[in-house]
């Protein structure tokens, strides 16, 4: 919902559970600490969050060229800046257990392993509730109850992570400047950002050559999809769950 100010942006919504627009706050503000370009917070109630506007921003239809090689080193440069003030866990910002990934709860209890953070409390948990409600067979569970340790990569200290990063979610503006909108931060691994961003495309080949934290690994991008396609199949239905069970597979 837009204010009649040109200068802010007001989202609001009535029925917004407890904190829901506070998680949105804080990430934000915790983005910009480590350098991201982000809307300011101006104002926060229960129930609404007031921010600047960005200028002519618009998702980018034809994601080539400089701004596609400087978001990829400003995304590597978030990732390289939070991970030498990581607070030597795995979990929400502040140790705030909740969280949210569009409108969907998510467990952000501050953890000592990636393993207990992402597996045990988001993908096991989501998994079973996809099983429930009859969105996945039950064999889902088994999958996603044998993900080991091994299966997450070499081990690798927490970085602040934008959480929900697809195309969408990065606008650029007239300048070719990249914002960050609409977080799901928390401390992560920064593959959590680049599955997501693989997922649904909308980066171009310029963002993921630039990109210098960590090389890509591609065979482990099925397993730090899982946490946002379940939580596609959790909310909006069966039609995510043939490649949401392709990624259990592959995560093995």
């Amino acid at each position: 919902m837009s204010t009649s100010d040109p200068e802010v942006f007001t989202k609001s919504r009535p029925d917004a559970p407890a904190g829901f627009f506070a998680r949105e706050a804080a990430g934000l503000t915790a983005l910009a600490s480590y350098g991201a370009r982000v809307p300011e917070v101006l104002e926060l109630t229960d129930t609404s969050l007031t921010i600047t506007r960005i200028a002519d921003a618009t998702v980018a239809g034809s994601p080539v060229g400089e701004p596609e090689k400087q978001f990829g080193r400003e995304l590597a440069t978030l990732h390289r800046t939070s991970a030498a003030d990581a607070p030597g866990y795995f979990g929400g910002l502040d140790r705030q257990p909740q969280g949210f990934l569009g409108d969907q709860p998510v467990d952000f209890t501050a953890c000592d392993t990636l393993y207990d953070s992402l597996i045990t409390r988001r993908v096991i948990p989501l998994t079973q509730k996809a099983v429930t409600a009859g969105l996945l067979p039950d064999r889902a569970l088994e999958l996603a109850t044998g993900i080991t340790e091994d299966c997450l990569g070499p081990a690798t200290i927490p970085v602040l992570v934008h959480g929900d990063l697809w195309a969408g979610n990065r606008v650029v503006d007239s300048h070719g400047y990249s914002w960050l909108i609409d977080p799901s931060a928390h401390w992560g691994h920064p593959m959590e950002d680049l599955a997501m961003m693989a997922l649904f495309g909308g980066f171009g080949p310029e963002c993921w050559e630039s990109y210098d934290y960590l090389p890509v690994d591609e065979d482990l991008i099925p397993v730090f999809q899982l946490v946002p396609l379940l939580d596609h199949t959790v909310l909006f239905g069966s039609g995510y769950a043939r490649s949401t069970l392709r990624a259990l597979e592959a995560s093995h």
